[in-house]
């Protein structure tokens, strides 16, 4: 007797779709705008941060004073005594530097009032309006006159 032939059944497994590939370019792009975007924020940050820091230093030199004796004292690892002895340094020449600053400020004022009219002259009438307030935020960094100077604009 002979053996019926068997043929193998097709094979019938379903076909599941494949998942969706996603594309490496499409990862990529993604990576690239939350760094890029971490970079933006983070350069902000620091830009504000500075800024504020400039700001004061420039308006209070006897806060500069103690804040370069506290970053001399921390970046370069004063122990107790150096420390001391820096914020000595610093505070016996903050008078001399106050002096100097004093008899300094009437000359600086007076080119940086000149750049500024200078400027005035060259511009139309629209870009003035624009340049008086930018002259207003850039004067905000001035420092302010000693006490017996009246302040001026």
């Amino acid at each position: 007797m002979s053996e019926p032939s068997h043929t193998p059944a097709p094979d019938v497994t379903p076909q599941v779709p494949a998942a969706p590939r996603r594309s490496k370019a499409r990862g990529v792009l993604v990576m690239l705008l939350v760094f890029g975007s971490g970079v933006v924020c983070g350069g902000g940050a620091t830009v504000l941060v500075a800024a504020k820091v400039a700001r004061v230093l420039i308006r209070e030199p006897d806060r500069a004073a103690g804040w370069i004796a506290r970053r001399v004292s921390h970046k370069l690892r004063l122990d107790p005594e150096q420390r001391q002895q820096v914020a000595e340094i610093v505070r016996s020449h903050r008078e001399a530097i106050r002096q100097i600053r004093e008899q300094a400020m009437p000359d600086v004022k007076r080119e940086v009032n000149a750049i500024f009219q200078e400027i005035d002259e060259v511009l139309r009438p629209e870009q003035q309006t624009r340049w008086h307030a930018m002259e207003q935020r850039l004067r905000r960094w001035r420092p302010p006159p000693p006490a017996d100077e009246p302040q001026t604009p």
